[in-house]
């Protein structure tokens, strides 16, 4: 079976340059996908629908989750989703009111602090108040990894939630949260469970890797081998919350996915160009890897240290290569 990869996206533009370079011409011929590609774009208004078109060329389906856990802390999308939940009341009536937009509702977990439990059963409440609208929703189900395990109330809500979810339908996302230095181990126990529960539908494990906090190695895809899973995703070398924009950082680092070894190697510079010299110097470096390290190696050459959005756009573009591209 060819797992699927689904990057989680936001609508700006670095995402969208990137997106646009696995869309169109890209779907043939010598760069024809090994892996499939199902983009999770997270919304945050009504505006952010008009480019769907865009992900729907790079992706054969494209869900939508409007991410309510960003309303919990302080983050770049947090004004955004919050005025956009006042504006519709719910982010049910948000999908309900643009369903002829949204194709495939993505419904998130709440994370209301960072070490309570998480609540299932909003997916519940969220679903049924859909299900009349869509043929199919997806469940992002948030999971704990610093947590000792699923309580018998958590899994109760599942068994509910199980109880009326459609299995030739609807699909399941097990999105493994506080993943840093290795303890999305932990979180193994609650994915045996939910892909019992979850036997016969579409499923999927989400971020068994964060190198933005320690945890560089990409577990995703023997994770999703493992359990019988249809798709593994991440934030694509980005972050889950990310901070609202401040100056220029005193230093940088710039992480480069090594696909044969699923790792990120890290190297720190004041800027990008000076970390870049040492990716130039690294012995596992190929610049003809795909046009996104063809980017970096131009970006190097001319010393472009501070332009983050490029080497932003490299990052990403180079990790989302290497993992449709069947290299991860």
């Amino acid at each position: 079976m060819t797992v699927t990869y689904c990057p989680i996206i936001r609508n700006g533009p670095n995402e969208k340059e990137v997106i646009q370079s696995f869309g169109g011409f890209s779907h043939f011929e010598d760069t024809k996908f090994e892996r499939p590609l199902h983009p999770i774009v997270e919304v945050q208004s009504v505006d952010d629908l008009q480019a769907l078109p865009l992900y729907e060329d790079a992706g054969e389906r494209v869900y939508i989750d409007l991410p309510v856990a960003h309303t919990e802390r302080a983050t770049k999308l947090t004004e955004g989703v919050t005025a956009t939940l006042n504006k519709h009341g719910s982010r049910e009536e948000f999908f309900r009111e643009h369903s002829d937009q949204i194709g495939f509702p993505l419904i998130s977990s709440l994370l209301e602090a960072r070490q309570a439990p998480v609540e299932y059963g909003v997916h519940l409440s969220v679903h049924r108040a859909l299900e009349d609208k869509f043929d199919r929703i997806g469940h992002r189900l948030m999971i704990r990894s610093l947590k000792p395990g699923l309580t018998d109330k958590q899994k109760e809500a599942l068994r509910e939630l199980a109880e009326v979810t459609r299995p030739d339908e609807d699909v399941m996302m097990f999105d493994i949260v506080d993943s840093e230095r290795g303890e999305e181990r932990r979180a193994e126990k609650d994915i045996r469970f939910l892909s019992n529960l979850f036997d016969g539908y579409e499923t999927g494990v989400l971020n068994a890797f964060d190198p933005m906090n320690g945890q560089t190695k990409n577990r995703s895809p023997d994770l999703a081998d493992r359990y019988n899973c249809d798709f593994f995703g991440d934030y694509a070398i980005d972050q889950r919350f990310p901070p609202k924009m401040g100056g220029r950082p005193k230093s940088v680092k710039l992480r480069h996915y090594h696909p044969e070894q699923r790792d990120v190697a890290v190297f720190p510079g004041k800027d990008y160009a000076v970390a870049g010299r040492d990716l130039l110097g690294w012995d596992e470096w190929d610049r003809d890897h795909c046009n996104h390290c063809r980017q970096i190696s131009s970006l190097i050459q001319q010393g472009k240290g501070n332009d983050f959005n490029r080497w932003k756009q490299a990052r990403m573009g180079h990790y989302i290569h290497s993992v449709v591209h069947g290299d991860a």
